[in-house]
């Protein structure tokens, strides 16, 4: 899976009725620096959003979509990946044990 989502230009994130948070597939987007087409507006207005990462299906415009797709994707910056990875993940797991 992750070779295809390296190979891949768009990542595709259908979730089911009613789901809400985020999918592993927003993380991969953003960590490999790939564009997501989602029908998850979960992602709408959250610190990571971006218009030309995310493609909402049900809140952006088709009429965009031939855009977006073409169009290249900004870089996150490190920082704000950071927030969402594996490393802050267990310095925080960590962290909270030594606090106990």
């Amino acid at each position: 899976n992750i070779r295809r989502t390296l190979n891949a230009n768009i990542i595709v994130d259908i979730t089911k009725e009613n789901q809400s948070g985020w999918t592993l597939r927003i993380l991969e987007a953003l960590f490999f620096n790939k564009k997501l087409i989602t029908n998850n507006i979960n992602v709408f207005g959250s610190e990571i959003y971006s218009e030309s990462r995310f493609f909402i299906i049900g809140h952006d415009d088709w009429d965009k979509l031939e855009y977006f797709i073409n169009s290249s994707v900004k870089p996150m910056d490190y920082d704000s990946l950071y927030k969402f990875s594996p490393d802050k993940m267990m310095s925080t797991i960590v962290s909270d044990f030594i606090d106990k």
